[in-house]
């Protein structure tokens, strides 16, 4: 068989659909309709920073590509909840925040501010996040993103699906890996790691690893030299 990761994933869903109880009967979402979500969940967050007065659609689609990239690296709301907050902890425990001498010398140095108004930003994303999420079980749909991290949380819980789908998968090649994020390379460990060393062929470019917008990293990329040494 030969896919891309996200129709390897609608794949499992579609020929399995009774192991995915938590999407099951749900269709896949339009842009446009995303959109209506977004900002939906946007108004329902009761929130400020990301809901400017003079255009409270602004921040629809950076709320977007923010949650495409938290699911693009498998992070759920309360994950992502959980990381903010000790964002915020590391924050407020850091010594190195106030101008130690010269002309601002007792003032909050710029960057710390700019850090503090992030958490802030990143506090009202996870409200959204939590809202988002829950349109879209209301409304009996999934994004693009859910169907890579579907098949994810189903195989990490579902071992009798696991292990189906490891016995049909003996052999794995992952073409242009340098661009694979952390749910992809989340996928490529669950099917293969029925064996201590897997018969699993990575083939990418770490020169060419340059689309972190997708959630690809060098990290990434080398993940599997660790994880399977010999």
């Amino acid at each position: 068989r030969i896919h891309t990761f996200h129709s390897f994933a609608n794949e499992i869903i579609k020929t399995y659909p009774d192991r995915f109880s938590r999407i099951i009967g749900r269709e896949h979402m339009e842009e446009l309709e995303q959109r209506r979500i977004m900002q939906g969940a946007i108004d329902n967050a009761k929130t400020v920073l990301l809901r400017p007065r003079n255009d409270p659609g602004y921040y629809v689609p950076h709320c977007i590509s923010a949650l495409k990239e938290l699911k693009r690296e498998n992070i759920n709301p309360k994950e992502f909840k959980k990381l903010v907050l000790e964002q915020e902890g590391t924050l407020t425990h850091s010594k190195d925040t106030v101008h130690k001498s010269g002309r601002f010398a007792g003032e909050v140095k710029g960057s710390h501010r700019f850090a503090i108004d992030r958490v802030k930003k990143n506090k009202e994303l996870a409200r959204v996040y939590d809202e988002y999420e829950k349109a879209l079980a209301g409304k009996r749909l999934y994004d693009f993103e859910d169907m890579l991290m579907e098949a994810v949380h189903t195989l990490e819980r579902d071992r009798d699906l696991l292990l189906k789908l490891q016995e049909e998968s003996q052999y794995i090649l992952a073409d242009e890996h340098q661009d694979a994020n952390n749910a992809q390379n989340r996928l490529l460990e669950l099917l293969s790691s029925i064996h201590e060393n897997p018969n699993l062929f990575i083939v990418g470019d770490e020169k060419q690893a340059i689309f972190r917008f997708q959630g690809a990293s060098l990290e990434n990329f080398l993940y599997f030299n660790r994880l399977f040494k010999n």
